[in-house]
């Protein structure tokens, strides 16, 4: 899951956002089709829209180290930067 959120991450532009996300670790709060929220120090952020496969793969509860997400003016969150994903 980790390569895909990367790959994912790739494809962004890392223009500056309105507003940034950027947790040295962070857990997956919750999931729906392709989509996903995350839990770090400023509570609840998403949902950040991902492939279907990446939010059938994940699940609540699993840690993702330095995350970055940039929310565009339109109010979407993307991704810029992902680390490695820990299973519970």
């Amino acid at each position: 899951m980790g390569e895909s959120l990367n790959e994912l991450s790739d494809k962004t532009k890392p223009e500056a956002g309105n507003e940034e996300f950027d947790e040295l670790r962070v857990k997956i709060a919750r999931l729906a089709p392709g989509k996903m929220w995350f839990a770090g120090s400023r509570g609840e952020i998403g949902p950040l829209l991902v492939p279907r496969e990446v939010s059938d793969l994940a699940e609540v509860g699993w840690s993702i180290s330095n995350l970055v997400l940039a929310r565009r003016s339109g109010g979407r969150w993307r991704l810029l930067q992902a680390g490695p994903v820990y299973a519970l």
